[in-house]
């Protein structure tokens, strides 16, 4: 499992932190290549690709849309899946 912080630290720039748990005790080959991979390719192109968000939500076309593209159609190209998930653990925390 892998947990992701996302710390904004200003308009356009934001602090990333990656936790990666796995049940066993030893990393296996596999599992050190996957942490790796999160290192040199995942965490860089997210980083990137937060970034730009960030720095477009205080463009003059931002909708309030948030973070996750989600469409209406729910397209295979949407993130509607993840859009519910949210909602489903925000409403757990709601008083």
């Amino acid at each position: 499992m892998t947990v992701i912080y996302e710390f904004p630290v200003d308009e356009e720039s934001t602090l990333q932190n990656y936790d990666i748990y796995f049940t066993n005790e030893e990393l296996t080959n596999d599992q050190k290549a996957l942490i790796e991979w999160y290192r040199d390719v995942f965490r860089p192109e997210d980083l990137r690709l937060v970034e730009s968000v960030q720095k477009g939500l205080k463009s003059r076309g931002y909708r309030g849309q948030g973070r996750i593209m989600a469409d209406n159609s729910g397209s295979g190209i949407s993130e509607h899946g993840i859009a519910h998930f949210h909602n489903l653990v925000a409403q757990v925390f709601q008083p």
